[in-house]
């Protein structure tokens, strides 16, 4: 895996657990 893999992975990351803070919050 290249670095700019890594960090785009990352980021992906990141907006995953920023959603399901936001659903659970909803919730």
């Amino acid at each position: 895996m290249a670095v700019s893999d890594l960090l785009t992975w990352n980021k992906r990351q990141e907006k995953g657990n920023q959603r399901k803070k936001e659903i659970n919050y909803l919730e």
